[in-house]
């Protein structure tokens, strides 16, 4: 095992539900609830490479989200660098609502993440095992 285990570590809800590769079904689920946020579908529309490949964009996500998860805290750092680099070129004004969209918006980050956790616990539950209410409200507490 590493001599770092991360933020989570491999007693966490965290791992034992991440880990199960039944989960990873979970991304396409979040991937909608992504585009029911009028500001994330927003911020998704400005970026080409978004609409020309989906599923390269939700498995970027993924490969980020595995790295926060199950690397060390200087990997997981760096993922996060990464993912608010990315963003930070996303902003605008949603022409529908014409409300103001930030990638890296604290609510609207907590948005993308939260559809990702909850789908994950939901594709958990549906292939691997049930979770006590507490095991839930608990994972999405230390995540979210």
């Amino acid at each position: 095992m590493k001599a770092d285990p991360g933020y989570f570590g491999p007693n966490s809800m965290m791992w034992k539900v991440n880990k199960e590769i039944t989960v990873l079904f979970g991304g396409a689920r979040a991937l909608l609830m992504h585009a029911a946020h009028p500001l994330i579908a927003a911020g998704a529309r400005q970026t080409s490479f978004y609409q020309r490949d989906p599923w390269k964009r939700l498995i970027r996500t993924l490969s980020l989200q595995n790295s926060v998860t199950f690397g060390t805290k200087t990997e997981a750092d760096e993922s996060a660098h990464r993912i608010n680099k990315l963003h930070e070129v996303i902003k605008g004004e949603d022409i529908v609502t014409k409300k103001i969209y930030d990638a890296l918006d604290h609510e609207q980050l907590l948005w993308v993440h939260a559809c990702l956790q909850i789908s994950s616990i939901y594709f958990y539950e549906k292939t691997v095992k049930k979770l006590s209410e507490s095991e839930k409200i608990n994972t999405i507490k230390k995540t979210c």
